[in-house]
């Protein structure tokens, strides 16, 4: 996994259940950097890879259309420990 993959896995695990935006995602992880248009898409491409070692449907990783992107690690059977939560961005 890379740096970036990384990144865009402890930004989703700490906003797991919560629909996030491509632009927060790239706001986050590349904080500010001029980027490529498909960046983000190509990082969750690749981490759905990783996933799917584990999780062969990519359930705990939904796409809603048009607006984001939910992770949901219990689909999965995925246990997430520590202070990962949303108020503690």
């Amino acid at each position: 996994m890379g740096t970036r993959e990384a990144g865009v896995l402890r930004y989703l695990v700490s906003n797991s259940g919560y629909l996030v935006s491509k632009d927060e995602i790239l706001n986050s992880v590349w904080r500010g950097r001029i980027v490529c248009e498909n960046t983000v898409s190509v990082a969750l491409s690749n981490l759905r890879k990783l996933l799917r070692r584990v999780d062969p449907d990519c359930r705990c990783l939904v796409t809603v259309a048009r607006a984001g992107y939910i992770f949901y690690p219990y689909r999965s059977g995925f246990i997430i420990e520590g202070s990962y939560d949303r108020k503690n961005r």
